[in-house]
């Protein structure tokens, strides 16, 4: 019988240790790709400049990633011109150069910064529309883990606050005791599909989300017995009420199916259903 506290942290540690594992199969992916031929070709990254020159004036402030990333493209000898004239350009360079770039800019987003995370994300995607499918297969091996990786772990909303830390901070952006209210409560019903698709990938996520569902049966139970009494036996009493407001709530959200199953959540059902016939003694009865 976990706690909430615990189920977080084991919904949590599955989610981690898959974003470890597709992490390396990334890093392995791109080493391949820059010991190949492919890395080599030459690409032009006029669409990237334009960006910097265009964006650099409405970013309004100094230190900002767009200012990193002119520092480092001079310190390599890569960039002539400034920005805050209009007149940066990049000059030509090999496709690993500029996918080291790319790697440059996703360290130097200021996380806390909402304004910076769109120059950055713009400024990628400048990057990636300037080099296309340069470099060959290995570098578009790579690229597909990376986008697929993006489009599991950091577009995913849900699965992204709960990876994520506060703002300047290494505080985790939902608290473990949290983790299975924010999923299950104040989570969509597609939210909540979607991190169960992720986490079935692998025996440790499966198990986790098992939990999460065990943590919504004690939820329903906590709530289904709360305030209502003991019976002469010292057993807790029931609720019918309670009980079917709770699993209609989430039948009606489309998220008793997606937490049980279908047989899980049939069952659910047929308690509600007959619950008014089996509860039928008043409180106090020994056999309630």
């Amino acid at each position: 019988d976990m706690s909430k506290v615990d189920t977080g942290d084991v919904v949590t540690k599955a989610l981690e240790n898959q974003v470890k594992a597709e992490k390396k199969r990334i890093s392995t992916a791109y080493k391949v790709a820059d010991n190949s031929d492919g890395a080599r070709e030459i690409v032009n990254l006029d669409p990237a400049s334009s960006f910097v020159n265009e964006n650099m004036p409405a970013a309004n402030y100094n230190g900002n990633v767009l200012d990193a990333f002119q520092k480092e493209t001079k310190r390599l000898g890569l960039s002539e011109g400034d920005m805050n004239s209009g007149d940066y350009q990049l000059g030509d360079m090999s496709v690993y150069q500029s996918e080291q770039l790319r790697k440059f800019v996703n360290s130097n987003i200021d996380s806390s910064n909402p304004k910076d995370q769109r120059l950055g994300a713009k400024l990628k995607e400048a990057i990636d529309g300037s080099v296309g499918d340069a470099g060959g297969e290995p570098y578009n091996r790579a690229r597909k883990l990376r986008s697929k990786f993006s489009n599991k772990y950091q577009d995913k909303k849900l699965i992204a606050d709960l990876l994520g830390t506060k703002p300047g901070s290494t505080d985790r952006k939902i608290a473990l005791e949290k983790v299975s209210e924010k999923a299950i409560k104040l989570s969509s019903a597609e939210e909540l599909k979607n991190l169960r698709r992720t986490l079935q990938k692998t025996e440790e996520g499966k198990a986790a989300f098992n939990e999460l569902a065990a943590q919504s049966l004690k939820d329903i139970k906590d709530i289904s017995t709360g305030n209502i009494g003991q019976d002469e036996r010292g057993n807790p009493l029931v609720s019918p009420a309670k009980f079917a407001k709770a699993v209609n709530g989430l039948d009606e959200s489309g998220k008793l199916d997606i937490l049980f199953g279908k047989k899980g959540a049939e069952q659910l059902r047929t308690m509600v259903n007959i619950g008014r016939d089996t509860f039928v003694s008043q409180p106090g009865a020994v056999n309630y």
